[in-house]
């Protein structure tokens, strides 16, 4: 989705606007899956929800996010 959403800005935009813009997955973030969200070359950030409410659950994702990704 996000690759096409860049996709689309570049051709009816700009591929400078496309480059410059930056896209955020909004979808469920938590420790299990931030990380994966992360590395995806059309995703530029996230929006941590409910998980962002526990603050262990938050530390959990922001160190998730520092640890390097296993293959």
């Amino acid at each position: 989705m996000h690759a096409g959403l860049r996709a689309w800005i570049a051709e009816n935009v700009s591929e400078a606007a496309a480059k410059k813009c930056r896209l955020l997955y909004t979808g469920s973030v938590i420790e299990e899956n931030a990380a994966i969200y992360a590395c995806l070359p059309d995703v530029d950030g996230f929006i941590v929800g409910r998980a962002g409410l526990d603050a262990e659950k938050l530390l959990a994702v922001c160190q998730t996010l520092v640890q390097p990704v296993a293959d």
